[in-house]
């Protein structure tokens, strides 16, 4: 939601994104104002060549209240619209290598215990150079949850028995378990 413009950073000269939000003054924008907030606020403390970054953001009472994030700029567009104007599937090593940078972003969000929450083809943004940002954080969450993982292997990681999976029995272990709310001792949202 809100409105992306291209536009120039005007301490840097370097182009850039900027996204508004206009926000009205009842309970659900409300929420949704939290919600860019909160990826405003994660943008700034995640430092990860494979996430989108933000040089600034700000609040504006000027038509109405809106929050302004400014956002780097990824000339080649979002995945969502490549796979549709592709002729036919990506090549294997071009898929190969989207699926590595976008796991190498998720690692780095989840040791620092964010969750994105909505990792989906119109939230990968990709650069001219082959690079893959993944970006609006506008549903993620930073938990600060002390549950200790179990079931890599036979054994958790503190060394003991877990029988299976996180989500409690199975194969595979933590690293083969999709992540699921109940599986954490704090609730999500």
């Amino acid at each position: 939601f809100g409105v992306v413009r291209r536009a120039t950073d005007l301490r840097t000269g370097a182009p850039c994104v900027v996204k508004r939000v206009p926000f009205a003054s009842g309970s659900a924008e409300r929420e949704s104002h939290w919600s860019v907030l909160e990826e405003a606020r994660l943008l700034r403390w995640l430092h990860h060549p494979n996430i989108c970054r933000i040089s600034d953001y700000w609040e504006s009472n000027r038509n109405g209240l809106e929050l302004c994030l400014v956002l780097e700029l990824c000339e080649g567009g979002d995945l969502k619209t490549r796979l549709r104007c592709a002729n036919g599937p990506l090549a294997p090593r071009e898929v190969a290598s989207i699926g590595q940078q976008l796991l190498r972003a998720l690692q780095y969000c989840h040791a620092r215990r964010v969750l994105h929450r909505d990792v989906k083809p119109a939230n990968v943004l990709l650069a001219r150079d082959g690079s893959v940002r993944l970006s609006d954080f506008g549903a993620g969450r930073r938990h600060r949850w002390r549950h200790r993982w179990r079931g890599v292997g036979n054994r958790g990681v503190d060394g003991a028995h877990s029988g299976g999976a996180a989500t409690g029995g199975g194969r595979g272990g933590a690293h083969a378990a999709a992540p699921r709310p109940a599986a954490y001792p704090t609730r999500v949202d």
